[in-house]
């Protein structure tokens, strides 16, 4: 699908919003395959040095925004704006605008799209709305009479193919007055967060969080240590088979270390007879070694994935003070640890102590708390819209 997202942005600095959302939404639908490209003003700055996939075209003239334009000033920026939309749009099948149809600064904008909407019945539009309507709309009781009459005359021309799109579910009924639609023709879409820009996640991981559709999960529990018996990785997986049971939304991500012993190389083939044998999905158990790790996952990726993890089970049956149970706590993670070994009661009053020597584990017996990771702008969420 070729989509634009079209905005009269003056700059991508990293502080306005409005930007860092528009940047999202483009790496994300472009991640998702899509044809993306955002137009924005000739004279916009700070443009993103890496286009990750979309394309930026500077193709809006710079012309005079605000409400008190001249009636001059006014036809002459809905004209060129309605100039470059005939120009650009045909080929698209989808537009994102943000804030031009809401915004009174942007009112030779909205009339544009409101009249490009009705000469161009094979676009589907989204208008994003980044504020509350109610200060506009008691903003509209104050305004000079000339603008409260464009105001008026947007009205006579409908948004034709379009849904508007809230934040908030308590603003719809505001946001429906202020468009003068039914509600339902309204849908909420609350912002959220792209962890993979937002943290900075490393190349390498990326493949390890598809493989474990990491976003749609309310718990992940990511396991690195070394290749060996004692480290009893077949725990993890039988939690695994428990938590599966119990239908909850999960993934045990598992990241033997390289061994090149006898004992190490048996290992890894047995956890993978085991997760063959278990029925688990792909999603569900991921094994490191599987995915090309041969060597274990590099410190980055660690670290990236205690991030993103919110349990860090530890069964191992010796330890002193592991660095990968202190980087598990120092990320946030919930410790489970075994009761069997005596260091591990030193990890303070918040561990949680499991006793891995037998059967079941007592997990369900845990009063744990939840947690799930939203990653931003599904893209299902707003284009299947109907």
């Amino acid at each position: 699908m070729k989509i634009a997202i079209v905005s009269p942005l003056r700059s991508f600095t990293a502080i306005y919003s409005v930007a860092g959302v528009m940047l999202a939404q483009a790496r994300s639908l472009a991640r998702a395959g899509h044809d993306v490209t955002i137009m924005v003003n000739h004279s916009c700055t700070e443009l993103p040095e890496d286009n990750e996939g979309y394309q930026i075209n500077s193709c809006f003239e710079s012309v005079r925004y605000g409400i008190n334009l001249s009636q001059e000033d006014y036809e002459y920026a809905n004209e060129s704006i309605l100039r470059t939309l005939r120009g650009l749009l045909p080929s698209f099948d989808f537009c994102i605008t943000h804030d031009v149809t809401f915004l009174y600064d942007f009112l030779p904008f909205n009339l544009a799209v409101r009249l490009y909407s009705i000469e161009n019945s094979n676009i589907r539009w989204l208008h994003w709305l980044h504020s509350s309507p109610k200060g506009l709309l008691e903003l509209l009781q104050v305004l000079p009479a000339d603008v409260r009459m464009r105001i008026e005359d947007l009205h006579k021309y409908k948004l034709l193919n379009s849904r508007i799109v809230s934040l908030n579910k308590c603003d719809i009924t505001a946001i429906a007055e202020y468009y003068r639609v039914d509600e339902n023709s309204i849908v909420q879409v609350p912002n959220g967060i792209d962890f993979v820009d937002f943290l900075g996640i490393h190349n390498e991981s990326i493949p390890i969080l598809n493989a474990a559709d990491i976003f749609a999960k309310d718990i992940v529990i990511f396991y690195p240590a070394r290749t060996t018996v004692a480290k009893q990785f077949e725990k993890l997986i039988l939690l695994a088979t428990y938590l599966k049971a119990k239908n909850e939304s999960f993934v045990v991500i598992l990241a033997p270390s390289f061994s090149n012993s006898d004992e190490g190389m048996i290992l890894r083939s047995f956890l993978s007879m085991i997760k063959r044998n278990s029925n688990l999905l792909d999603h569900e158990l991921v094994i490191t070694t599987e995915l090309g790790f041969e060597m274990g996952v590099p410190a980055p990726v660690v670290r990236d994935l205690f991030l993103l993890s919110n349990f860090f089970v530890f069964p191992s049956l010796g330890e002193a003070a592991p660095l990968i149970l202190l980087e598990a706590a120092a990320t946030g993670n919930v410790l489970i640890l075994n009761n069997g070994v005596e260091a591990m009661h030193e990890f303070g009053k918040d561990t949680y102590y499991i006793n891995f020597d037998g059967a079941p584990i007592q997990w369900l017996e845990l009063d744990l708390p939840r947690f799930s990771i939203q990653v931003i702008y599904p893209t299902e969420r707003y284009l299947m819209i109907d």
